[in-house]
C-alpha cells in the first residue's frame, strides 16, 4: 500500500505502517520502513508494542475503502480525491517540518491535496531537494520500501541516501528545538 510520512513540528509525523497484515512480504516491508525511520531519527516499534510517543504519525495517502481486498488495484482518482478531499487536512492538522512522500502514487496525491504540478517522480526523488508546501512543511519524495521496488528501482543503499535529506530536515527542526527557536506554520524561526 502507498502512504506519506510526516515529522511534525512539534513532535507528531505521519506515513502509513500496516502491523495488522500478517505475511513474509509485509513484515520484511515494515523492518525496511523501521530501519529508514531510525535512520532519519524517528524510533517506532511494531504496532502491538506500547511505547512513548516518538514523532511519528502513520496514515495512507489514499484514505477511502476500496473494494476488492488488499491485492486489488488503487484507482488514480482515488489519491486525487482522497488527497484532495482528506489528506491536505490532516497535513494541516498535524502542522509537520516535513512530509515524506513514500511512493509515486503518495507524492502525486500530495501534489493534488497541495496544487502542486508533479513532475517526473524519479527526477523529484534524485533531486534530494525538499519541495516546499503552502503550510511551511517541506515535502520529500522517497521510491516506497517495499520489496518489488528494492528489487526493481531502488536499491537498499540508494533508499538510505534519499532519506538523508529527511535526517537533515529532521535534525534541523531538532538542533532549533534545543536552543529555545520554534517554527511556526510558514517555517519562520521566533525565539521563545
Amino acid at each position: 500500500m502507498l502512504a506519506s510520512l510526516l515529522s511534525a513540528r512539534s513532535g507528531a509525523t505521519l506515513t502509513h505502517l500496516n502491523a495488522r497484515r500478517v505475511g513474509t512480504i509485509r513484515a520484511e516491508q515494515n523492518r525496511m520502513l523501521r530501519e529508514l525511520l531510525a535512520f532519519a531519527g524517528f524510533d517506532i516499534a511494531p504496532a502491538p508494542i506500547k511505547v512513548p510517543a516518538s514523532g511519528v504519525y502513520l496514515t495512507n495517502a489514499a484514505l477511502c475503502l476500496k473494494s476488492g481486498g488488499v491485492q486489488a488495484p488503487v484507482k488514480d482518482e482515488w489519491f486525487k480525491n482522497c488527497g484532495v478531499s482528506f489528506l491536505r487536512a490532516q497535513v494541516e492538522i498535524v502542522d509537520p517540518r516535513v512530509v515524506v512522500a513514500l511512493g509515486q502514487q503518495a507524492y502525486r496525491a500530495l501534489c493534488y491535496a497541495f496544487g502542486i504540478p508533479h513532475g517526473s517522480f524519479r527526477d523529484v526523488v534524485n533531486r534530494h531537494k525538499p519541495i516546499p508546501l503552502p503550510t511551511g512543511a517541506s515535502l520529500v519524495a522517497v521510491y516506497h520500501c517495499g520489496q518489488r521496488i528494492l528489487n526493481t528501482h531502488r536499491r537498499r543503499d540508494e533508499q538510505f541516501e534519499d532519506w538523508k535529506l529527511v535526517k537533515s530536515i529532521a535534525e534541523d527542526g531538532n538542533r532549533d528545538a534545543g536552543r529555545g527557536i520554534s517554527s511556526d506554520r510558514r517555517g519562520s524561526a521566533s525565539h521563545q
